[in-house]
């Protein structure tokens, strides 16, 4: 392989240049971009980053400490290392100049006669106008890539990684999770074998860049600044695609939990690629502080879901056959759900998320993943027709539209959606718990039902989803709407 820069390694391996390294060989990978000769006594005022600088010892103190303070401006200042010319006015080197460049890795060599110098010059120029030759050319291709993949950002990443030899792989800045990676990454090389350094990409969406590189085989600068410029561009546009499906995925989500159907029930199947119309789905439930990192992720990922802010919690709409991909990702970013039981209608949705939310609750975090144990929302009613059938058949005169009625019916569903706890449904309607006993005797006497036999309570609860089925917009008692 060509060697892409000179360093002092590759000077002091040139025979023919007859250089000693006296202290420093930590420090002999060190890049060189130009050898120059300067005796003032400040020769960082001249000389810079990668530069070497080559004396006969002019500019060299004659006190140890002095000496020590030279290498170390020196280091600072950036500089590839020091060649002395074995010359009689050359100071007498001490033993702390010497630990200095030890201790920094800051290579310090000695040449037989400064007659060398302008050898050592016009090899470091010749060596580094090759190399900038052939990085060039790279640059070149490397553009090139990204003029003919476009907007692929995963086919750019491949060729990328085989014409610069290396790994890459990028991370999102909020999720920290993988966005791309070249297939080079897909088999890890061994830890000793690569150098990983981290780059951040500054675009408009922020993102990590991890490069691995093969010892010998490290990016130069100007390379490397145009990938990561290229990636920048790239990922923006992915990213941006992510946020304009996330906001899209929302707007659905909540319309859905508003009870609109028809149209959006059509553009809700295309965004989620659902072709079969007979698909179940599932609502998963999920706490409000991980909301972004849970809708950014779905949209980076790309898994098909809806995503959006419910009544107390945040949900997901999941086709059942994206459970597997959305459960992964949710494990992975250590979030605990509550799942509903299954259903194939998207007029269920706000049914499903009460569902999912009582999971959810009761779980107290014990699982990641707490699924409904029960009867599935889908052979409750199955269609308005039988919400209809299952309302007027179970609720009767409870149906009707007046101010008694509708606050009787009220304080049933309170006391079912309470678990029949008489306190909480006192609470939550704002009465006295003997107001409470009073309306449900009166409920009893007028449709005919014992509220202590088990048979009946589940009849009314099926009858109260119903009711939320065919009134999608029904507020609760001191509960906000769902696109509150």
């Amino acid at each position: 392989m060509i060697e892409t820069t000179t360093t002092v390694a590759d000077i002091v391996s040139t025979a023919s240049l007859g250089l000693r390294v006296l202290a420093g060989s930590g420090g002999l990978d060190r890049t060189v971009l130009w050898a120059h000769v300067c005796e003032l006594a400040e020769p960082t005022e001249s000389l810079g980053p990668g530069e070497i600088l080559m004396t006969v010892g002019v500019s060299i103190p004659t006190s140890p400490d002095a000496q020590v303070q030279f290498i170390q401006r020196l280091d600072d200042a950036g500089l590839a290392g020091v060649i002395l010319g074995d010359q009689a006015m050359l100071p007498p080197i001490s033993p702390e100049m010497l630990q200095a460049g030890n201790d920094r890795s800051f290579p310090i060599l000695i040449s037989p006669a400064t007659g060398f110098f302008s050898a050592i010059a016009r090899h470091v120029a010749s060596a580094n106008s090759s190399s900038r030759i052939e990085e060039v050319s790279k640059l070149g291709k490397l553009y090139h890539l990204a003029a003919s993949t476009g907007d692929d950002a995963s086919a750019f990443l491949d060729k990328a990684a085989v014409l610069l030899r290396v790994e890459l792989q990028i991370l999102d800045a909020t999720t920290q999770l993988e966005i791309l990676s070249s297939s080079t990454s897909q088999q890890p090389s061994a830890a000793s074998a690569v150098r990983q350094r981290s780059y951040p990409l500054n675009g408009l969406q922020p993102a990590t860049l991890l490069l691995r590189e093969h010892p010998g085989e490290e990016l130069e600068s100007l390379i490397l600044t145009s990938l990561l410029k290229i990636l920048e561009v790239l990922v923006d546009r992915m990213l941006d695609r992510a946020g304009n499906r996330q906001e899209a995925s929302a707007k659905l989500m909540s319309a859905l939990l508003n009870g609109f159907g028809g149209q959006v029930g059509l553009q809700a199947s295309r965004f989620l690629g659902v072709q079969n119309q007979s698909t179940d789905f599932v609502v998963a439930a999920f706490p409000r502080d991980a909301a972004a990192v849970v809708a950014r992720a779905v949209a980076i990922k790309r898994i098909p879901a809806l995503v959006g802010t419910g009544r107390s919690t945040e949900l997901a709409l999941i086709p059942v056959e994206a459970i597997p991909d959305f459960r992964g990702l949710i494990e992975m970013l250590g979030v605990s759900v509550g799942v509903s039981s299954t259903f194939f209608d998207y007029v269920d949705t706000r049914s499903a998320s009460d569902e999912a939310t009582r999971v959810l609750t009761a779980n107290h975090g014990l699982q990641n993943w707490a699924e409904y144990e029960g009867t599935t929302i889908s052979v409750l009613a199955r269609s308005h027709r039988e919400a209809s059938s299952i309302v007027n058949g179970v609720l009767g005169p409870l149906t009707k539209s007046d101010p008694r009625t509708d606050e009787l019916r009220e304080t049933l569903f309170t006391f079912l959606r309470n678990d029949r706890r008489w306190a909480d449904t006192a609470g939550e309607l704002a009465v006295h718990r003997q107001t409470v006993a009073y309306r449900l005797k009166s409920i009893q006497d007028l449709i005919g039902v014992d509220l202590s036999r088990t048979a009946d309570i589940a009849s009314l609860w099926i009858a109260y989803q119903a009711w939320m089925l065919l009134n999608p917009k029904y507020q609760a008692p001191g509960v906000g709407r769902a696109d509150a």
